[in-house]
């Protein structure tokens, strides 16, 4: 099927292989998208609540607070049972436990706005047409804004980025650099694991606004940043990849704006 489908949407040969047709449009094999999508499924069972009716037919090390059920606990299960339940449940008992990132779905700062509201994000898009007008005009809007930055000693600034390399062996790394009246306060780097680009965004972000935040005479912060989908997320505590880094930053926000 997925075959026909790349044929159709290249236009190449009937004859033409499989795997060159499909790498081609950038299709995922079907059997490593199969896998994707039943690892993403066993995952889900991490997202749910501690009190969760599902939770009651997982081992006991994954119920969590929730009595497991007398009858229907998979431990105990006989095999024509087993036979008789979906597989997914069982996959999803044994792979969850290979997660290592925590989520936690009732998290007290999931809840509707409270800081994204007090947070305000300044995009820059520069389109094609007239990318050196546009480039110049945010350049000396910048230098304003760094100008005005620079004459309140309590106004904190900070530079965040990522580096992902090319080869899936390495790490990400991400960075941050804090000022304050034109001098150096802090900076640091820091090993962020085998993740994609905004995740390791989001976890340069929560490194600059901890750290802000920390800083007794601090009034004002300013980040700047590449990644706006992780600046968002950034206040966002809400399950997603990497939620850790978006609580955390809650955290730190919330005690700062008290």
């Amino acid at each position: 099927m997925q075959c026909s489908a790349a044929l159709w949407i290249t236009g190449a040969f009937r004859t033409s292989p499989t795997g060159g047709v499909e790498a081609r449009k950038g299709l995922p094999p079907i059997n490593l998208l199969l896998r994707h999508l039943s690892e993403r499924a066993d995952y889900w069972f991490a997202t749910l609540s501690p009190t969760h009716p599902v939770r009651a037919f997982l081992s006991r090390f994954n119920c969590s607070t929730i009595a497991p059920h007398s009858s229907r606990l998979i431990q105990t299960m006989s095999e024509p049972e087993i036979f008789r339940t979906s597989g997914t449940l069982f996959e999803a008992d044994t792979n969850v436990l290979a997660l290592t990132e925590t989520l936690p779905p009732m998290n007290l700062f999931s809840r509707p706005d409270r800081f994204a509201d007090q947070v305000h994000f300044d995009d820059c898009k520069i389109s094609h047409g007239d990318a050196n007008k546009e480039l110049k005009q945010h350049t000396k809007h910048l230098h304003k804004l760094r100008d005005k930055i620079l004459e309140n000693i309590r106004t904190y600034y900070t530079g965040t980025d990522a580096s992902l390399p090319l080869s899936g062996w390495y790490q990400a790394i991400v960075a941050s650099i804090l000022f304050s009246g034109g001098a150096e306060r802090w900076h640091a780097q820091h090993v962020a694991g085998k993740v994609t680009a905004p995740d390791a965004e989001l976890y340069a972000i929560r490194s600059a606004i901890v750290n802000a935040t920390s800083c007794d005479n601090c009034m004002d912060i300013f980040i700047f940043m590449d990644s706006m989908a992780s600046a968002h997320r950034a206040v966002d505590p809400s399950i997603h990849s990497r939620q850790g880094h978006s609580v955390a930053v809650c955290e730190a926000l919330q005690t700062w704006f008290t």
